[in-house]
């Protein structure tokens, strides 16, 4: 994202269950000027998710949502939707930010982004479910010690 040019900067999961088609509606918060932030939502209640996961990953992605929501973003639905836009100036100053460069890294930007006061627009988008995903269950232990890392490093700037 640091690398990346343009007024508005997207990234997308690799799997595509987010269709690229998805971007108009993504982007215009921020072209309307109501948000620095705009993300997918595969759990708004307008949200047109094509193929349901597995049951372990549905179960999976609930249990880390309620863990995320009640520690590090409340309010924000589905934060792990891989299907993200940002002003240039937002892109630029929270990914510089950041410290975590593996799975989780996307909420802390977005718990960042809370920090700093950046408007959030969390969009219903069509999903599809790919089974090539990487996601797994395995994978639950390390986003719950992330989300704690994060809460943690937020505290401690945020005290400095």
């Amino acid at each position: 994202m640091l690398k990346s040019h343009g007024e508005i900067r997207l990234f997308s999961d690799a799997d595509g269950a987010t269709p690229i088609e998805e971007l108009d509606k993504v982007i215009q918060p921020i072209l309307d000027k109501k948000a620095e932030i705009s993300i997918g939502s595969r759990y708004h209640e307008y949200s047109d998710v094509q193929k349901k996961q597995p049951l372990y990953r549905v179960i999976w992605s609930r249990i880390a949502n309620k863990i995320v929501q009640r520690l590090l973003l409340p309010g924000i639905v589905d934060p792990h939707c891989g299907f993200k836009a940002f002003t240039a100036e937002a892109a630029s100053t929270l990914f510089s930010q950041s410290k975590i460069n593996e799975w989780s890294f996307d909420l802390e930007i977005l718990a960042l982004a809370k920090r700093m006061n950046y408007r959030i627009a969390e969009i219903p988008v069509k999903w599809i479910h790919d089974e090539r995903s990487k996601g797994r269950l395995s994978q639950l232990p390390t986003e719950i010690k992330n989300v704690y890392r994060i809460k943690k490093s937020l505290s401690n700037s945020y005290q400095q």
